[in-house]
């Protein structure tokens, strides 16, 4: 079995699952820790990150998913709304970079899956992706 580890950037997550049908994936968790942390004042950054370590210190899934529901209770009794909901949209958009890469490794693999992942990105909102993804399909 394949594990793939990234962020939560929609078109490489798609990406991987034609490409490694097989392969597992995860979130990376350094930057899902960034992302709450993005929408929290400095000064409570601290007490969040206590938070969450908590939850990755659990045994099992059943306690995890139990100390993640009390996490998003503390958060937003903390006002932490933002915060307190990671997979709103917080996680729609990925930086530029880190899209460009995956329009540049899917140009690379050259398969129907990689080519098919590109189509989408060449529909992509962004002016530099749809750039992009529109040179890596154009037959050299």
């Amino acid at each position: 079995m394949q594990l793939i580890i990234s962020d939560a950037c929609l078109g490489l997550v798609e990406a991987v699952a034609e490409l490694f049908p097989d392969a597992q994936w995860q979130r990376c968790v350094v930057h899902f820790y960034r992302n709450v942390f993005s929408n929290v004042p400095k000064g409570k950054v601290a007490d969040v990150a206590r938070m969450l370590k908590a939850i990755h210190a659990q045994e099992d899934r059943r306690s995890a998913e139990d100390k993640i529901r009390e996490v998003i209770a503390k958060l937003r009794a903390m006002r932490l709304t933002k915060a307190a909901e990671p997979d709103g949209r917080l996680f729609k958009r990925k930086p530029t970079a880190l899209r460009l890469a995956a329009v540049q490794a899917l140009a690379e693999a050259n398969t129907p899956a990689a080519l098919a992942a590109l189509r989408r990105f060449a529909d992509d909102k962004e002016r530099d992706i749809k750039v992009a993804a529109g040179r890596a399909l154009r037959p050299s």
